[in-house]
């Protein structure tokens, strides 16, 4: 699953299973090299039960690296959750433009060509009725596709922040 898609529910287990799964691993490399071997049979047991003393030192580090790499994986997948949230809606608004009427699409161009441009003047650059500029304007403002200011007697267009 790309990480873009992911939601937040889904980040958090894949956090924790690759946390779940340095520890084990590291746990694995490292207890080696601190735990010596037991000499009486009670070591033995204290050491498979995992009482020993011995095994408190290779545990901590294994656990602060696993939580370690659980942060850089987080953050990794967090970078790509950012960039997709803007992925997503720039891909929403591909579809919607799909959608629309060549002469919509026309007005679109328009507005974003110009940045902000009047009511008024948007209609004399199309050569449009007052009726149909009006119309679509509404329409495009109900699928947040513009922002409409007032502006004396007519309306200043543009497109909105998240859509630039």
């Amino acid at each position: 699953m790309p990480a873009q898609n992911m939601d937040n529910v889904t980040r958090i287990f894949l956090v924790a299973f690759v946390v779940a799964a340095a520890y084990l691993v590291l746990s694995i490399i490292i207890r080696p090299l601190f735990v010596q071997q037991p000499e009486t049979m009670y070591g033995m047991m204290q050491q498979a039960m995992g009482f020993s003393q011995q095994s408190a030192i290779p545990n901590m580090l294994a656990l602060v690296a696993a939580l370690g790499l659980g942060i850089l994986a987080s953050l990794k997948f967090k970078t790509k959750t950012v960039t997709g949230i803007r992925g997503g809606r720039e891909r929403a608004l591909s579809i919607v433009r799909k959608r629309l009427s060549d002469d919509e699409k026309k007005m679109l161009k328009e507005i974003e060509r110009a940045g902000s441009i009047t009511q008024d003047s948007l209609r004399a650059r199309l050569a449009w009725s007052k009726a149909k500029v009006s119309t679509t304007l509404t329409r495009f403002d109900k699928m947040n596709l513009i922002q409409r200011e007032r502006q004396g007697k007519t309306y200043r267009v543009f497109l909105p922040k998240d859509l630039k």
